[in-house]
């Protein structure tokens, strides 16, 4: 019996001694890891506005369009923007565009980025002129705030581009004596009806002296009587004096 008891009690004091050992809780460590910083830096602006300008070089206008803020795509759709430089490069006769980027000015939240552009038309050579554009930080994403006057300075969202052939002045002639063989003066036709002409003498007599010595109108004025023209046309013989005078 006794031999039983301090069997028991061993098995006793052995329990206690497993138990107390598993429950000890691990000493914490009060020292936390060193944070990770990741960066995730915006796409270089200068690189998405060369992006945008070499899509217009290759005329894929939906490339360009892709490429617009979320506000940009607000103001303009997709099928306004593409007619907007079909209708450009058709209207100058486009062959295509260079670029040079001049400077930006980039901040946290936008940017602009000013730009050298030169049209080269078929028709009146190279068109030259320094413009800008807006970007908006999108996330991630640089966004081109596009406007009218992004294509030209000169253009806003209700004009466009026309071409308007402009002939230049002729330069004057001149003979040895330095008379002018060829020049730039106004002078004026004159058109006469001589069945309302009363006294043909006369009026004849008057418009002769303020015509050159070389015109006669008494001829011009037969003329037209025999063949019965209502009309009689003087070429443009009167003196510039006179047409300054009127």
């Amino acid at each position: 019996m006794n031999k039983i008891w301090l069997i028991f009690i061993g098995f006793l004091l052995a329990s206690c001694t497993l138990t107390n050992g598993t429950t000890t809780a691990p000493i914490p460590n009060a020292t936390l890891p060193d944070p990770s910083v990741t960066t995730i830096s915006a796409p270089d602006v200068e690189a998405i506005v060369s992006e945008f300008l070499s899509a217009w070089n290759d005329r894929d206008f939906s490339a360009m369009y892709e490429m617009l803020s979320s506000s940009s795509r607000a103001r303009i759709s997709r099928v306004s923007f593409l007619e907007r430089y079909e209708d450009l490069w058709s209207a100058g006769h486009l062959t295509g565009i260079d670029f040079e980027i001049v400077s930006s000015l980039v901040a946290p939240e936008d940017a602009q980025v000013r730009y050298r552009i030169t049209l080269h038309s078929s028709i009146v050579g190279n068109v030259t002129r320094e413009t800008w554009i807006g970007v908006e930080r999108e996330r991630a994403f640089w966004g081109l705030d596009w406007t009218d006057s992004s294509i030209l300075p000169e253009l806003t969202s209700d004009s466009g581009l026309l071409l308007a052939p402009i002939i230049p002045n002729r330069a004057n002639i001149y003979d040895r004596n330095g008379l002018a063989i060829a020049t730039l003066a106004d002078v004026v036709a004159l058109w006469i009806i001589p069945n309302q002409i009363e006294d043909e003498d006369c009026k004849a007599d008057g418009f002769q002296e303020s015509m050159r010595p070389s015109t006669d109108l008494e001829s011009h004025l037969k003329q037209s009587l025999i063949m019965h023209n209502q009309i009689c046309y003087v070429p443009a013989f009167l003196l510039p004096r006179l047409h300054e005078g009127r």
